[in-house]
Formats: C-alpha cells, sequence, structure tokens
C-alpha cells in the first residue's frame, strides 16, 4: 500500500500480491483513489477496511507492506495487522534523507545538476542535435578504431583475440564524453556559465551513477520478501571499501553503513521468508540469526503461531525445541 500526491492531491493506492495453490506468484493493482483529507493513521485505517471488504480478504492472512511514516504505522496499529516495511522507500530514504544531505560537495552538485536539468529541458531537441552533430564523429573515431584493430589482427596471426570490453568501454566512454559537451556547449550559448561542471564534478557525478547502478540492479534483481536477506548480504559486500575508490563514493559508503539498520531491519518474518525458500537452503545466515537472538526453528515457530497455520500442540514449545529438524509450508496473502 502506498500513499502519494500528484498535482497537489493525494492518493492512497492498494495492490495485492499472492501465491495460487500452484504456487505462483500473482500481483495486481486493486484500488486507487483521491483521498481529499490528511493522510492521519485514522483516515488511512477506513478505506483499507472498505478494500478487505470489497475483494473479500481476511486480515489474519495479510502481510501490509508501506513506508516506515509515522500514520502508517499508526494504521496497522489500530487495525492489529502484520505488516514489514517497503525496501523500496527504505533504499530511497537511505540515500535521500540519511547519506545525500549528510555528505561534503555533493548536496551542492545535485542542486546543480537539477538546475542543468531544468534549464535544458525545454532545449531538448537542441541537445539532441548537437549531440547528433557530435555523434557523427564518435562513428567516424569508431571506424579508424576498428580498422586499425584489423591491421593489428592482420600483423599477429598468432593472437586473434580483441578485447570488446575493453572496446565497449572505450565506446561507453566517448559516448559520455560527447553528452559532456553537448551540454556545456549548450550552456555557454544560454550564458548559464554558472551551472558548467568542472572535470572533479563531472567524475564525482560519473561515480555516483556507477556505484548506484550496482545498488540497482541489486534491488531490481531481489525484489521478493524470500530475497531479502540475500539483497541485505549483496549490499553489505558493496559497501567494504577499496583503496581504488574516490573520496566521495569513500564518504557514501560509511554513511550507508551507519544507516543500514534502520533502513533495512532484519525481523524474524524476513528471516522466515529466506528460510522458507528451498534455493537459499545452503547461505548461511547464522550472524543475522544471532543478531536477532534466535535460531531458525524458533523464528519459523514464530511465524506458525502468527499466522496461525495450524494450532500448535501445547507441549510443542519454543522451550521444547532440541534439534533443527522442523519444516512448514504456507501460503500468505500479501497486501501492498
Amino acid at each position: 500500500m502506498g500513499c502519494d500526491k500528484y498535482k497537489h492531491s493525494s492518493y492512497i493506492c492498494f495492490a495485492i500480491h499472492f501465491l495460487g495453490s500452484n504456487l505462483q506468484y500473482h500481483h495486481y493493482s486493486i484500488k486507487t483513489q483521491s483521498f481529499d483529507e490528511s493522510l492521519t493513521g485514522e483516515a488511512i485505517k477506513d478505506p483499507f477496511l472498505v478494500v478487505l471488504h470489497e475483494f473479500g480478504l481476511n486480515s489474519n492472512n495479510i502481510i501490509v507492506v508501506c513506508d516506515q511514516g509515522s500514520n502508517m504505522r499508526k494504521a496497522w496499529k489500530l487495525l492489529k495487522v502484520i505488516h514489514t516495511f517497503c525496501i523500496g522507500y527504505g533504499i530511497h530514504n537511505w540515500l535521500m534523507t540519511d547519506c545525500f544531505p549528510e555528505m561534503n560537495f555533493v548536496p551542492d552538485l545535485l542542486d546543480k545538476v537539477q538546475m542543468i536539468i531544468n534549464t535544458l529541458c525545454y532545449h531538448q531537441h537542441e541537445l539532441e542535435c548537437e549531440f547528433l552533430r557530435s555523434n557523427e564523429m564518435i562513428n567516424n573515431d569508431l571506424l579508424s578504431t576498428i580498422n586499425k584493430a584489423g591491421e593489428i589482427l592482420d600483423a599477429d596471426v598468432a593472437s586473434p583475440y580483441i578485447d570488446f570490453e575493453d572496446f565497449e568501454a572505450l565506446n561507453e566512454n566517448m559516448i559520455n564524453n560527447d553528452l559532456e559537451e553537448s551540454i556545456e556547449f549548450l550552456l555557454r550559448r544560454l550564458k548559464h556559465f554558472d551551472l558548467i561542471l568542472s572535470v572533479a564534478e563531472n567524475q564525482v557525478i560519473y561515480d555516483l551513477v556507477e556505484f548506484l547502478g550496482l545498488l540497482e540492479s541489486a534491488s531490481k534483481s531481489s525484489t521478493t520478501m524470500n530475497l531479502y536477506l540475500l539483497l541485505r548480504m549483496e549490499i553489505e559486500s558493496m559497501l567494504n571499501i577499496t583503496e581504488m575508490e574516490s573520496p566521495a563514493i569513500r564518504e557514501l559508503k560509511i554513511l550507508l553503513f551507519e544507516n543500514l539498520n534502520k533502513r533495512y531491519p532484519m525481523i524474524s518474518l524476513n528471516i522466515c521468508a529466506f528460510l522458507l525458500d528451498p534455493s537459499q537452503l545452503k547461505s548461511d545466515i547464522s550472524r543475522y540469526l544471532t543478531q536477532n537472538q534466535t535460531r531458525k526453528e524458533l523464528t519459523l515457530l514464530e511465524m506458525i503461531k502468527k499466522f496461525r497455520i495450524y494450532n500448535v500442540p501445547q507441549e510443542f514449545t519454543t522451550e521444547s525445541i532440541s534439534t533443527p529438524a522442523m519444516s512448514s509450508h504456507s501460503t500468505a496473502r500479501t497486501t501492498t
């Protein structure tokens, strides 16, 4: 479930994600409506109950996924439904609230980039023409490079290999440089000399784009709850600092690590989802279990009781668990 504003009007959106009887994943947007009053916890509660009634959903079989706003937390407390926080919202706030504003130099640079975007948004055609004009020069340079590569291969038959990764990197760098020159050309023509990025500023932007691209790829490949821990592991590995990194990326990684648990908390629900995924059986999550002061069996039992999957025998308590031999299968609907 999500709330947002569009053209100064508030909207609330409900989507449902669930597994069918054949364990096939389904997801649908089921309702979007305008919201005229303040988005308080009490106000959010009513349309949520209407959606449950309209679609015949049982609140006991639902996990609500939303942002970490106080209004959301209050709504789910009033409704007494299980909820977890959306990692998409978490990553956005992790970067835009916890990290970028606290960095040296970067906040002003991002403001400058936004001003460039605002300035050039009405000059898109001119920018494209300038880019295409310069692109002809790139194509000529590429043809020259290909011809030279062919000459080298003809001269060295014993080693007929081209490093295509280097060739693609060269092509990408040439395009980036050409786009940079096109933007600078237009800014000069519009007499916005104060918006022209220096070499150092351009390098910081390139470094941020490269690092954030890795974060984006990781989040796109691990979007479901059962891969929550896998995404966390991948993100943690990205935050390892190396000697080759620029000062800006090093500073960003330190801030990201300091705020990781705040925006990416480890809770029993995520651990349980990971444990129930057969493809992740060999993954070592012992440090997360230690962090939550629990064991695999205890986590699964907690979820069985929480979702009332079946009546747990009286003698089957957390104190009686002594072996890890335990399995459970569940299908729960998730509303976001």
